[in-house]
């Protein structure tokens, strides 16, 4: 697959990989347990400001707090979001706002919230406390953008549409169609009165995320691991992405498989280069720190340097790495080296959906940048952090396992089998999960638990 989709789902997780170019340049994970957040919207009440960091806290409700920059409120100065409105100006303790969850708690800081909500179609985005409409330069002719724009405001003047990449490929219907439901279902939030913190809209599941935010304007194919999926996710197809209903279909066996030797690797330290040397990616509570290593491979540091670039540029946004990176590049003396460095580095993120800052190579051969924080990244949601070594999350290797063991009872029919798993894993496994552990199986499975690795099983005949 030269673009697409790969969707796979198991009794703990749902997987999405974006594949560019015959690789894969993203992988999004959601666990079963693991609650949504990013995406949702609350009404909410200011309980404190801070002007020293021009932030407010909000209650959202059921003991939730979120954390709303100045930044993240001028929208409802109703003037231009770029201008610099103090905080005081914008909000008052006991204030009810409507806000969207940005990102999700972690590292002890609470959910990150905005005021300038989104809603995401497969073909528009509403931001309705915005005003204006945009089709953006990049889709279509001139004359198909003059037609969205046009349909547009015909639509509401009085919210913001900006046309996505996959709105040039469609008919103009279906542009239309999706607009009307974003607006209906804002109407929907924004009618629900109360004078209370609540959620209003929950946060959408990993399956719409990727029919609306995550698939390019034109897949080859959205792959999916089995038919109980792919009828799943025709339906929501025809609802939410209609030109994608057709680009459904099975993924060749053994395909979730190869993810896992994916992942494995984007949560490695060291990464391996074509025609030798590595680079090694360590992070740090503060940053993460990328070394270049030639590891004793002919050429010169800046040929080194230069065939590392595209692999860091992989990484990072495969490991969906945010905040400050620093990356040390093999020493280089002459200032038009780094000049043609620091050049590859700023085309190499080109295409990287996500806002990248990129500083100088310095005098030192270090060059920083800065990237947007988003999701969490892959090793934080995957791994558990511990005192000697991060170690595979026990969902993350009950679903592994299972794919595992799935892939060695195919074509043996549906006899009952026992799975001896790990003691580590018995913790996850309650009654609910077995007999979704035992569906995905296709056959009855009995469990015990046994010392041994946590991502080993043995597979027993059930007498």
């Amino acid at each position: 697959m030269k673009q697409g989709l790969f969707i796979d789902r198991g009794p703990f997780e749902t997987r999405v990989a974006l594949i560019e170019r015959e690789r894969v340049a993203e992988i999004h994970v959601e666990l079963a347990d693991e609650a949504r957040v990013a995406g949702a919207v609350w009404r909410g009440r200011v309980t404190d400001l801070m002007p020293e960091l021009q932030a407010a806290a909000v209650d959202l409700g059921q003991g939730v707090t979120g954390f709303l920059r100045a930044a993240d409120a001028r929208v409802l100065d109703g003037s231009a979001t770029d201008k610099r409105v103090p905080l005081k100006k914008l909000l008052r303790r006991g204030q009810m706002v409507l806000v969207q969850a940005v990102r999700g708690a972690a590292d002890g800081k609470q959910v990150r919230l905005s005021a300038d909500i989104a809603l995401h179609g497969r073909y528009v985005s509403l931001y309705p406390v915005r005003q204006g409409t945009e089709v953006p330069k990049r889709i279509g002719d001139p004359d198909q953008r003059e037609s969205l724009l046009d349909m547009f405001t015909a639509l509401d003047p009085g919210v913001r549409l900006v046309a996505r990449p996959a709105a040039a490929r469609v008919d103009p219907d279906l542009v239309r169609a999706d607009a009307t439901r974003l607006m209906a279902e804002w109407d929907e939030i924004s009618g629900l009165d109360g004078a209370v913190p609540a959620r209003l809209r929950d946060a959408p599941d990993l399956l719409h995320r990727a029919l609306t935010e995550l698939a390019p304007p034109a897949p080859e194919t959205i792959a999916v691991s089995d038919r109980g999926l792919s009828a799943d996710l025709r339906p929501l197809a025809n609802r939410i992405a209609p030109d994608l209903v057709e680009r459904v279909s099975l993924a060749p066996p053994g395909q979730g498989l190869e993810l896992d030797q994916v992942l494995d690797e984007a949560l490695a330290r060291e990464v391996g280069l074509p025609g030798g040397g590595r680079i090694v990616i360590e992070a740090t509570t503060a940053l993460t720190a990328i070394d270049v290593d030639s590891g004793g491979a002919r050429g010169t540091p800046v040929d080194h340097n230069m065939r590392a670039i595209p692999e860091i540029a992989h990484q990072i946004r495969l490991r969906r790495i945010g905040g400050p990176v620093v990356i040390d590049f093999i020493s280089m003396r002459a200032g038009n080296e780094r000049k043609r460095v620091e050049a590859a580095l700023r085309r190499a993120f080109e295409r990287d959906p996500v806002m990248v800052d990129i500083g100088q190579v310095d005098r030192f051969s270090l060059a920083t940048l800065v990237r947007g924080r988003g999701e969490a990244g892959l090793a934080r949601q995957l791994l558990r952090q511990t005192s000697e070594q991060p170690r595979m999350r026990e969902a993350v290797a009950a679903a592994r396992v299972l794919r595992q063991a799935a892939a060695e009872l195919a074509g043996v029919g549906l006899l009952p089998v026992t799975l001896s798993l790990s003691l580590e894993l018995q913790p996850v496994m309650d009654a609910d999960a077995v007999a979704r552990a035992s569906a995905f199986l296709a056959r009855p499975v009995s469990f015990v638990f046994e010392a041994r690795d946590i991502d080993s099983f043995a597979i027993g005949r059930r007498r």
